[in-house]
């Protein structure tokens, strides 16, 4: 995936947070912390992301003879079966609706893959109000010149969704371009993806990867005071930023505390 491979991010990237205080069976600002002080962020699972169609590919089950012949020649030495005869038992699976139903469950393959989904844009109004509980929430400021950050993806913005094609010779870069394709309407969030081979779980990033803390519009006081007490457990300090809402456009500025 040379393309996007060689697309290196901005110098920083952006995590929407909405504040788990609430949450039942935890400890108050429990996941604030583990990201804050702990610098570590989540790789969650595709499936459990907020757009059905993340990392739903259509399954194209075509294929030129070539194509078939070369896939078959992989599983030859292993099978001990000629490539011929692989290929007899290829199109007679194919020709069977339930093979076609089983192999259009691809996406379930995702299932595990840890993916974390961060943005370039810390200023956007649907995302303070999606992923920042309302602008009641917080924004988080990483450098993505350091790693793990700077080996995130852009994600590309399609009216199409993309193609897996069973038969294609570069799978690996067929599962990479699904992971990082989304809907046209999300272009707004201006995605960038860490995408690992690994199963889902935490990301750790080295303390001075998160450079700032943004404060959402409507942030009550009570949570501010929160994560000042949590960002002073820190070893390298971490500045305080704003987003406050402008005085005549429909839009935040990010400013200095």
């Amino acid at each position: 995936m040379t393309d996007i491979a060689t697309d290196a991010p901005p110098k920083s990237l952006y995590k929407y947070r909405g504040f788990d205080k609430n949450r039942a069976g935890g400890e108050p600002y429990e996941w604030d912390r583990s990201i804050i002080v702990g610098c570590s962020l989540w790789a969650g699972s595709p499936l459990a992301f907020n757009d059905p169609f993340d990392c739903y590919p259509v399954i194209d089950f075509e294929g030129t003879q070539d194509e078939k012949a070369a896939w078959a020649a992989k599983f030859a030495p292993k099978s001990g079966l000629p490539i011929h005869t692989i290929l007899e038992i290829i199109e007679n699976a194919l020709s069977n609706p339930l093979t076609r139903v089983q192999l259009s469950k691809w996406r379930e393959t995702v299932k595990e893959v840890g993916v974390l989904s961060l943005t370039e844009r810390p200023d956007d109004m649907l995302m303070w109000a999606h992923y920042a509980n309302s602008h009641h929430g917080y924004c988080l400021e990483f450098d993505a010149t350091i790693q793990p950050l700077s080996l995130a993806y852009r994600v590309y913005y399609a009216d199409e969704r993309p193609t897996f094609r069973l038969f294609d010779s570069n799978t690996e870069d067929n599962v990479k371009r699904i992971l990082l394709h989304k809907a046209e309407f999300w272009r707004h969030e201006s995605e960038w993806r860490m995408v690992g081979p690994a199963n889902t779980g935490p990301v750790v990033f080295p303390p001075q990867g998160l450079k700032s803390i943004i404060l959402g519009a409507g942030i009550a006081g009570e949570d501010v005071t929160a994560l000042r007490a949590i960002a002073a457990e820190r070893e390298i300090p971490v500045a305080f930023k704003r987003a406050r809402l402008a005085e005549r456009d429909y839009c935040v500025e990010i400013t200095d505390t």
